[in-house]
């Protein structure tokens, strides 16, 4: 058991305690009237607030509505402690009587959060506080029970400090006038709150409203009418009100909390529930992004395919076809007319170096061999120096990095600058690749026409669909008139 769990659990052993000491105390009571009545308002309060206090204190410990309502409970035994024939546990009871109302207010305004919100508030419970605490004690220091009308057979009181009577009656008179005042505040704040709260907190402020509400009212109805010595029968029946709706009172404010906890969750739940749905949609997103790249990388490498073919076909296989036949007449030639032989071989070997560059060429644009042998450094320089428009490689990384990140690099460059070289009309570009924060930066810039839109064509998209198999990012910022910049960030850990 937790250190607060075994406080809680002695502060309950001892609220059971202090409620059950009242009990005689007001039962063998010279000067209490209503003792049934008395009993029921002191354990049904005391005792309510006292152990509904302590449940929300263990439930909720950074609140402070928990200790507030106990506090209330424990200050209201002194109900039971003014019954007392002993002088002091009569002066005791007398001067803590009004308190628990002074903390009532204040747990009313604070409710459900248990903090004081602005200086309103603030003024509210501090009325509430010296009307209960400060201006009591100085009334029962200046106050003989024995002039009192409605305090027959009082025990005496043993820190009288006579000779203030009108002191003492301008001080009672303060405290109806600003306790009222206090009482009204409090209600309006109440009201307000609930009204301005949204509706799963107004649900917790609704039995806090309605019950507070209520049990304030009789008060200030109390407390006008007992200054015009009404009838016995008619305090009976105004303290049977306060009894009952005080006897309620703890239990509002306890369902109020636990439906402000339920109000919290379902909040977050909510939230939760928004969220997951942002990211199931994100999700979602990502997934069709992902069938639509695949899509077009299984398109492109169709279109390379039949490209690597159309070239072959056009370019290497017609030369090696003519050079067959042009082997097949040397050969024939060979000992009738050597020397016809002798130019048919010139030609084939002229056709041989031909047809050996433009397979170097073909397997240049599939996969460089320079990029295998001596990574991206020479290969990037290789582009530069090939490329119509005069380019300058500011940077690139000295270390191998791994294959797939070296490849979609080099292809990146590659396209742009092909880019640059067909459609920019630049006078210059310049290539910066640099590994940073484990990725590899690439940016490709130009000073041509600009207008450059990955969306019309088939090169750009499919860089990108290139670096995104990579987790990796390509923009493009092309403004007409001002260049191209082509970016890209593939991670490489």
């Amino acid at each position: 058991m937790s250190g607060l769990r075994r406080a809680l659990l002695a502060l309950a052993v001892l609220a059971f305690l202090c409620g059950a000491a009242t009990v005689p105390i007001i039962l063998g009571s010279n000067h209490e009237d209503s003792r049934g009545l008395l009993v029921a308002l002191t354990l049904s309060t005391g005792w309510g607030f006292a152990f509904t206090g302590l449940y929300a204190w263990a439930r909720r410990p950074d609140s402070k509505i928990g200790p507030l309502m106990t506090a209330i409970g424990f200050t209201f035994f002194c109900q039971g402690f003014a019954a007392a024939n002993n002088p002091v546990l009569f002066a005791i009871g007398t001067v803590g009587s009004t308190l628990p109302y002074g903390i009532l207010i204040h747990l009313l305004v604070s409710f459900p959060s248990g903090r004081l919100e602005g200086q309103r508030a603030k003024l509210t419970v501090g009325l509430g506080y010296l009307v209960t605490g400060p201006l009591q004690l100085i009334w029962a220091v200046l106050t003989d029970p024995g002039t009192k009308s409605d305090c027959t057979n009082c025990p005496e009181n043993p820190v009288l400090v006579s000779g203030y009577e009108g002191v003492a009656e301008a001080i009672v008179v303060f405290q109806v006038v600003a306790g009222i005042a206090a009482i009204l505040l409090g209600l309006w704040i109440l009201v307000s709150n609930w009204r301005q709260s949204p509706a799963s907190e107004r649900r917790a402020l609704t039995p806090v409203v309605v019950t507070g509400g209520i049990a304030f009212a009789i008060l200030v109805v109390q407390l006008i009418l007992v200054q015009f010595g009404l009838p016995t029968a008619v305090k009976d029946v105004i303290y049977a009100a306060v009894v009952t709706i005080f006897a309620c009172l703890p239990f509002a404010f306890l369902i109020g909390l636990l439906r402000s906890r339920l109000g919290h969750a379902e909040e977050v739940s909510t939230a939760l529930s928004a969220e997951n749905a942002e990211l199931t949609a994100e999700l979602e997103a990502k997934v069709a992004e992902l069938r639509a790249s695949r899509h077009r990388i299984v398109e492109a490498g169709y279109a390379e395919r039949r490209r690597v073919e159309r070239d072959l076909h056009d370019g290497a296989q017609q030369r090696l076809m003519a050079l067959t036949m042009n082997l097949r007449l040397a050969r024939d030639k060979v000992d009738a007319e050597p020397a016809m032989a002798a130019e048919l071989l010139d030609e084939a070997l002229v056709e041989l170096g031909e047809a050996t560059a433009e397979l170097r060429e073909l397997a240049r644009g599939i996969h460089p061999v320079v990029l295998s042998d001596r990574g991206l450094q020479a290969a990037i320089g290789g582009l530069a120096e090939r490329s119509p428009v005069p380019v300058e490689v500011l940077e690139t990384p000295a270390e191998r990095l791994p294959a797939p990140v070296e490849s979609a690099t080099y292809f990146v460059v590659a396209e742009a600058l092909t880019n640059v070289a067909r459609y920019a009309e630049a006078s210059g570009a310049t290539v910066r690749v640099a590994r940073r924060n484990g990725a590899v930066e690439v940016e490709i810039r130009d000073d041509g026409i600009g207008g450059a839109d990955p969306a019309t064509g088939t090169g750009l998209r499919g860089l990108e669909d290139r670096v995104a198999a990579l987790d990796g990012e390509l923009s493009v910022e092309s403004p007409a008139g001002a260049g191209t910049r082509v970016e890209a960030r593939i991670p490489c850990g």
